[in-house]
C-alpha cells in the first residue's frame, strides 16, 4: 500500500449578486441612502436593471396598515469582475414600526439575476408617551378639560398621540391596557416576575416562579430580588418578602410550603427585632420608615394566621402621618388580628383618616408643580430611572396627608417642597454618585431639580 497526500478546491459562485447595505434600524422621519452593492462575477460585461420596493408597516394588532414605498428602477452597465454601489434616497414614514424591503437585479435578455428580502426596524424619533392618566368612577356627569402639550409634534398640523378613553362596568374588569403592559413586561427580578404572574392571573407562570423561590431566600428566610451568592450573606428584603406573601395570597396562588414557612419565620423575626435589615431612607424618616415596613410584614403574617397583637408593641401607631399604603395595611391588620387595644375605635379612626385625606384640596397649579418635579426626575441626565406614576400618586397623597396633619384642608407649595426628598429620593436610580453615602446623590438631585422649578403663587 502507498500513502501520500493530495488536495483539491471547489469554487461556488453566482454570476450576478445583490448585497444589502441598508441599515438594520432607522428612526421615523429619517432620510437615509438605501444602498445596494451589485457584483458581476463573470468574465463579460453586463447591462443590468435594479429595482427596490418597500412596504411600511404601521398600526398594531389586527389593524396593521401596509403602505407601499416605490422607487424608480436604475439601469447600469457593470464590467466583468466589477462591483458597484447604487442608492435610492428614502424618507422613513412617520408611525411605522418596520419596513419590508425587496431588492432585485436582472440582466434584460439574459439569464443572470438575483433577489433579496429583508426587514428593517423603525423606532420612534420622539416616542408617544402617556403624560397624564385618570381613573374615574362615573356616578354623575363628568367633564375634563384637555389640551395638547405645548411641545406636541408635529409643530404644525394634526398632532400625534391623542386620548384613549375606555369604559367598563367594574374596576376589577379586563383592563386591557394593564394586561398588555404585563404581557410585554421585560424585566426579570423576583418582584417583577411575581407581579407579572399576579397581574395576569397566570397560574402556570406563577408555578414556574414558585419552583425557583427557595433559591431567592437568605438564611433568615427573607427574599432577595435575584438569587444570592453564598458570599452575599443575609441581605434579603423584608419589604419584598411581605409583598410576595401578600400579593400571592390576594391572587389565590399557593406558596410552596417550605418556602412559605421560611418567609413567615423571617418576617416574624424582623417584626420582633431578632433580625435587622438596614435600607436607605432619609435620616429624619428612618423611624417612620421602619414602622411602615413592620406594618407590611405584620399584614402579610396576618394573612396566614401568624400575626399577634403584641407585635404592634414596636410600632409607633400614628396613622395620621402614614402613607396611604401603610393605612391600608393597618386597616387590614385591624380586621384580621384580634386583641388589639381599642380595636373598634382605631378601625373607625383609620377609615375617617382615609376619607379626610382625600377631601384635602390640591389646586391645579400645585398639581402641575408636583408633576413638573416628577417629570424632571425622568429627564435629568444623571438619573437612570426617574419617579414612576405610582410615585407621583404617592407624592400627591403625601402632600394631602401633611396638610391634614397641620390642620389645613388645602395644600400649599411648601408641602411639595418639604416632602419632595423623602417621597422621591429613594425611588430614583442615579447614574453617578455624588456622595459616599448611599442615597446622598438622589437627595441632592431632587433638591437641585426643586430649586430650578418656578414656585406657584
Amino acid at each position: 500500500q502507498r500513502f501520500g497526500s493530495g488536495s483539491t478546491s471547489i469554487r461556488v459562485t453566482q454570476d450576478l449578486q445583490v448585497l444589502s447595505g441598508l441599515p438594520p434600524l432607522v428612526r421615523e422621519g429619517d432620510r437615509f441612502a438605501a444602498m445596494l452593492t451589485l457584483r458581476n462575477t463573470t468574465a463579460r460585461t453586463m447591462k443590468l436593471r435594479a429595482t427596490l420596493v418597500g412596504t411600511a408597516n404601521s398600526g398594531s394588532g389586527a389593524e396593521i396598515v401596509r403602505t407601499p414605498l416605490n422607487f424608480p428602477p436604475q439601469e447600469l452597465t457593470l464590467a466583468a469582475g466589477a462591483a458597484q454601489e447604487i442608492v435610492w434616497p428614502v424618507d422613513v414614514p412617520a408611525e411605522a414600526f418596520s419596513i419590508a424591503w425587496e431588492a432585485a437585479v436582472d440582466e434584460p435578455g439574459g439569464a443572470a439575476k438575483d433577489r433579496l428580502k429583508l426587514t428593517q426596524l423603525v423606532s420612534a424619533a420622539v416616542p408617544v408617551r402617556v403624560l397624564q392618566a385618570a381613573l374615574t368612577q362615573l356616578d354623575a356627569p363628568f367633564s375634563l378639560t384637555v389640551a395638547a402639550p405645548a411641545d406636541a409634534l408635529p409643530a404644525t398640523g394634526p398632532k400625534r398621540g391623542g386620548l384613549g378613553v375606555a369604559l367598563q362596568p367594574r374596576l376589577s374588569g379586563a383592563l386591557p391596557g394593564l394586561r398588555r403592559f404585563f404581557e410585554t413586561y421585560p424585566f426579570s427580578c423576583l418582584e417583577q416576575k411575581t407581579s407579572k404572574a399576579v397581574g395576569l392571573r397566570d397560574e402556570a407562570l406563577w408555578n414556574a416562579v414558585s419552583n425557583s423561590l427557595p433559591t431567592y431566600l437568605d438564611k433568615d428566610g427573607l427574599a432577595n430580588y435575584f438569587p444570592p451568592r453564598a458570599e452575599d450573606g443575609a441581605r434579603g428584603s423584608d419589604r419584598l418578602t411581605a409583598y410576595i406573601v401578600a400579593a400571592t395570597h390576594e391572587a389565590g396562588f399557593t406558596l410552596p410550603a417550605a418556602a412559605r414557612d421560611a418567609m413567615l419565620d423571617g418576617l416574624t423575626a424582623f417584626v420582633e427585632g431578632r433580625i435587622e435589615r438596614r435600607f436607605w431612607s432619609p435620616v429624619f424618616a428612618k423611624s417612620a420608615d421602619l414602622d411602615v415596613r413592620k406594618l407590611a410584614a405584620i399584614e402579610a403574617l396576618a394573612r396566614h394566621g401568624r400575626a399577634q397583637a403584641r407585635m404592634l408593641g414596636s410600632v409607633n401607631l400614628t396613622p395620621n402621618v402614614w402613607p396611604t399604603a401603610a393605612l391600608i395595611d393597618w386597616l387590614a391588620i385591624l380586621r384580621r388580628v384580634n386583641g388589639i387595644p381599642d380595636q373598634a375605635k382605631r378601625l373607625e379612626e383609620v377609615q375617617q383618616i382615609q376619607k379626610a385625606v382625600r377631601r384635602v384640596r390640591v389646586n391645579e397649579t400645585l398639581v402641575e408643580y408636583l408633576l413638573d418635579l416628577v417629570n424632571a426626575t425622568r429627564n435629568h441626565s444623571e438619573v437612570a430611572l426617574g419617579a414612576s406614576t405610582r410615585a407621583a400618586l404617592a407624592f400627591y397623597r403625601a402632600i394631602q396627608a401633611q396638610a391634614l396633619v397641620k390642620g389645613r384642608v388645602y395644600t400649599i407649595p411648601d408641602d411639595v417642597k418639604q416632602l419632595a426628598v423623602p417621597v422621591l429620593a429613594h425611588r430614583l436610580l442615579t447614574r453617578t454618585a455624588r456622595s459616599s453615602r448611599s442615597g446622598g446623590s438622589a437627595e441632592h438631585l431632587v433638591r437641585e431639580m426643586l430649586d430650578k422649578l418656578k414656585v406657584p403663587t
